[in-house]
């Protein structure tokens, strides 16, 4: 069954609304947007999908290490020209070793 709670964010002006899936003998699934309605219908069709063996957990639950949030900004070019970056030793994810 899912719950859905009403929150302010952090900086107290603006609600965020979340919807957490709880079913016996599964994980549990959560959503955060800023409308009622996606998070009730988000709510509904994972639940839905659950309940017929189709969710994959595995890519909601997908941990993210620190040299995956290195790749995406370096590849967004959002560290690339800050000088402390050239000293920083990047893991190649694909090989294992480093760049």
């Amino acid at each position: 069954m899912a719950s859905i709670y009403k929150r302010k964010s952090k900086d107290g002006k603006s609600t965020v609304w979340r919807a957490v899936v709880r079913i016996r003998g599964y994980p549990t699934v959560c959503k955060t947007c800023d409308r009622k309605q996606i998070v009730e219908d988000w709510a509904k069709e994972t639940e839905r999908r659950i309940k017929l063996g189709q969710y994959n957990f595995e890519a909601h639950n997908r941990n993210h290490t620190y040299a995956d949030l290195l790749h995406r900004m370096e590849g967004d070019g959002a560290i690339s020209h800050h000088r402390s970056f050239k000293k920083i030793a990047v893991p190649n994810s694909s090989t294992g070793s480093n760049v």
